[in-house]
């Protein structure tokens, strides 16, 4: 049994809660050990398996190793960035913007959208504030849509009073002509925020804001959505609820 499937085995699934202990001596010994011997064996599933399995075990050490596979085959970058979205540490977020960075120079190659949607997203996963500047730099540099949707959604997770001066701060800038493409993704981002809810018409959106932004302070914990408003950010974000939870508004 290899390494990486040792360590899979042995730490929790991404959505279970993290012990505040944070792992032990012997769960970082195992995850560098497979991530190393997984680069250095050099097979694309590997490396992707070892990467995945060391979700869980948030350490300096692991986080560079993890990293180190956003220098790699597109697979195992993409595999890399997914695992540091869900990494809360400050060096996750420093190597995800410097993946954001390289990604944003191929802008105009085939591959560029892709990469800055799973980087965006990752940024929003973490929900810290320092991803704030990268999900609003040059924003409509990229039109496609899932960019533009990774931005918004991104912001929309980061519970920040500056997350939601952001988002108005994107909507002046979209333009009129595209607010019916964004509108319904600003409305969740903002709802999900705020716990507001002036629907789709960003005049409405905007005098909230002239009236609430003084002082505005994001609360901890959101507030429940709506049902079909919650169905689209759980599915964004990959959420599982229980049977119960998904009943009623």
């Amino acid at each position: 049994m290899t390494a990486a499937l040792l360590l899979a085995l042995a730490v929790l699934l991404p959505s279970a809660p993290r012990q505040e202990e944070g792992p032990s001596p012997e769960q970082v010994q195992a995850a560098v050990e497979a991530l190393e011997g997984a680069y250095k064996e050099g097979d694309v599933a590997a490396q992707v398996a070892a990467i995945r399995a060391a979700v869980e075990v948030v350490d300096k050490k692991v986080i560079d190793l993890v990293a180190k596979g956003l220098e790699k085959e597109r697979e195992v970058a993409f595999a890399a960035c997914d695992a540091l979205g869900r990494m809360p540490h400050p060096e996750s977020i420093k190597k995800l913007d410097s993946f954001y960075a390289k990604e944003k120079r191929k802008l105009g190659k085939a591959e560029a959208e892709d990469g800055l949607v799973a980087v965006l997203k990752s940024v929003g996963r973490l929900g810290d504030p320092k991803g704030i500047d990268i999900l609003v730099d040059s924003p409509f540099k990229s039109k496609g849509y899932p960019v533009i949707q990774a931005r918004f959604f991104g912001l929309g997770n980061i519970r920040d009073a500056k997350a939601v001066e952001a988002i108005f701060g994107l909507l002046d800038k979209v333009g009129n002509n595209q607010l019916d493409r964004y509108m319904g993704d600003i409305r969740l981002a903002l709802v999900q925020l705020t716990g507001a809810d002036r629907g789709d018409d960003p005049r409405q959106w905007q005098a909230w804001w002239r009236e609430n932004k003084r002082g505005y302070e994001v609360s901890p914990e959101a507030k429940k959505l709506p049902v079909e408003m919650r169905l689209r950010w759980n599915e964004y974000w990959g959420i599982e609820e229980k049977p119960e939870e998904g009943q009623g508004g």
